[in-house]
């Protein structure tokens, strides 16, 4: 639309024939001025008749007023047209049928076309006609002869061959300037249909160019408003907010009164309403609203089919009591990796409202929402799976601890005389000591007890720093206490190897159940092993002992 404003416009400006008329017979004036004058002089120089001169005189007065002063367009053309047929009547005059007069008849009838009209050459030749008739008749029958006495008075061929050619070229030339005004007028006539075509042409160019400009920008403003979705929902992390954030960000950006959300439930088969921006749908979210997926609505057809749904007018009837001030709808499906997991529905107060562009447009949302509803409910998972495997990560190693403090209970003391062991469980007992947990995932495992030298009291530094030294002593601790573990269950795995290979190479079952009765008996902590092939009543195993 700019560059169709900065270009130049057209500057047509139909053509007006008297407005060219008048500007033509202005420019002949002047030059029919400096002629005459000429002419004027020419004949003062020649010593013409007073008479004569004293009519080209006449004449050049009225030609001068006529030219530089102000008089209306037909006053001028028609004193001109005078002067010019004066002119053949004086040529006439002087030398009859042979001097300049066919010239200035010929002139007349050009003229009268030229500053008139066709119907006006047409009685310019008619008065010529009729001039050099009259002046013809008078000289031939001795009633007039010219004033030039050089000049023979003719005889009535060689005045009716003049007259003839005379009149035939009037013909031609008002015949041709005719056809040329008509040929010309129709030419202007078809420029200025033309001109207005294209005119009209151009006014539908800018308005359709204008419209595009104004759909153009409008979306743009939407994919602005789908960037700013996306960076507003991507620092949600619950699936609550998310949702009522979504609804109420579509109301205010877009401008539509109800936007809402279903999501389908775990079996596939219900789309629940999950959030909603107008105060209708806000009711219809605490009346617990939900559509079967598959059904006639809108809302369930789109859960079904996986595609967007776009209604002018009322909407399904199972909701326009709720939504009576709805007059377009459009839903839009959910989608994850092709799977509809709920509907974004969008309704307006204005009919026709959803368009291919708002379609496009809302669909790309659409995606976006699906999108970050499944990355918060990942997010959820995953932040309860991580909470449950601390839970049991902190049961195991309380656990742990526990099993490892029942056989094995360690304590030491650093004094000026140097390291001691001490009984397990002993504090710090005055103020002055300090008395730092070693905790473990959680779980304390242990003390760290320090006391200063003199009266000086902890400070917050020192606390800091003992609280970070703690923190690595236990993890020092827990890896110990873990490598101390693998080497037992190493030995362990060891020990059954062993075992299992001095087990293949027996032979017999009385060499096997002997050899297993004396691995099993050098196990640590074994008083006696027994082995028994068969079954055995109560008696004898509650008699029978082993580890």
């Amino acid at each position: 639309m700019n560059n169709l404003n900065s270009a130049e416009t057209i500057d047509y400006q139909p053509f007006s024939l008297q407005s060219w008329r008048e500007d033509f017979i202005r420019i002949i004036l002047i030059g029919a001025s400096i002629f005459a004058f000429i002419s004027l002089t020419v004949n003062f120089l020649g010593q013409k008749p007073p008479v004569y001169l004293a009519v080209y005189t006449a004449l050049f007065i009225i030609l001068l007023l006529v030219t530089f002063i102000r008089f209306q367009y037909q006053l001028k053309a028609g004193t001109f047209l005078g002067l010019i047929c004066a002119l053949g009547i004086s040529s006439l005059i002087e030398t009859g049928i042979w001097g300049g007069s066919r010239m200035y008849f010929l002139t007349l009838v050009l003229m009268s076309g030229l500053l008139y009209s066709p119907r006006a050459s047409v009685n310019a030749i008619v008065i010529s006609t009729v001039l050099i008739t009259i002046a013809g008749l008078l000289v031939l029958t001795g009633k007039f002869q010219p004033t030039d006495q050089n000049v023979p008075p003719g005889t009535i061929s060689v005045w009716g061959i003049n007259s003839s050619a005379l009149i035939m070229v009037q013909v031609v030339v008002a015949t041709g300037l005719n056809l040329f005004q008509k040929q010309f007028m129709k030419a202007q006539e078809q420029a200025s249909r033309a001109v207005g075509t294209l005119g009209t042409k151009r006014a539908d160019l800018e308005t359709r160019v204008a419209e595009r400009t104004r759909a153009l920008e409008e979306r743009n403003s939407q994919m602005r408003s789908i960037v700013y979705f996306a960076r507003q929902l991507a620092e949600i992390q619950d699936i609550s907010t998310l949702l009522n954030e979504t609804v109420k960000l579509i109301t205010q950006q877009f401008g539509y009164y109800h936007a809402a959300i279903f999501l389908l439930d775990e079996q596939m088969k219900t789309a629940f309403l999950q959030a909603a921006s107008s105060e209708a749908g806000r009711i219809m979210l605490e009346q617990g609203y939900r559509v079967e997926r598959g059904d006639r609505s809108v809302i369930g057809r789109v859960a079904e089919q996986g595609k967007l749904h776009i209604t002018t007018g009322a909407i399904d009837s199972t909701r326009s009591l709720q939504m009576p001030r709805t007059r377009s709808q459009i839903a839009l499906p959910l989608l994850v990796r092709g799977k509809v997991i709920g509907v974004l529905d969008i309704q307006s107060e204005q009919a026709q409202a959803f368009g291919q562009n708002e379609a496009d447009v809302f669909q790309l949302l659409a995606d976006q929402i699906a999108a970050s509803i499944t990355d918060t409910r990942l997010l959820s998972e995953s932040q309860a799976f991580m909470n449950q495997l601390e839970a049991i990560t902190s049961q195991q190693t309380r656990g742990s601890w526990r099993e490892h403090l029942k056989t094995q209970r360690s304590a030491y003391q650093f004094t000026p005389a140097g390291i001691k062991s001490v009984a397990s469980g002993t504090l710090p007992k005055d103020k002055n000591e300090l008395s730092i947990p070693l905790v473990l995932r959680g779980q304390e495992i242990g003390t760290i007890g320090l006391k200063r030298k003199g009266q000086t009291r902890w400070a917050d530094a020192d606390r800091e720093l003992a609280e970070k030294i703690a923190t690595q002593v236990a993890l020092a601790l827990e890896n110990s206490r873990l490598l101390e573990e693998t080497r037992r269950r190493a030995l362990q795995e060891q020990t059954v190897n062993e075992i299992s290979a001095r087990f293949n190479r027996s032979l017999d079952i009385d060499t096997l159940l002997q050899t297993a009765a004396r691995e099993l008996g050098a196990l640590p902590d074994v008083a006696e092993a027994s082995v028994y092939i068969g079954r055995q009543d109560n008696n004898k195993r509650n008699e029978s002992k082993g580890t």
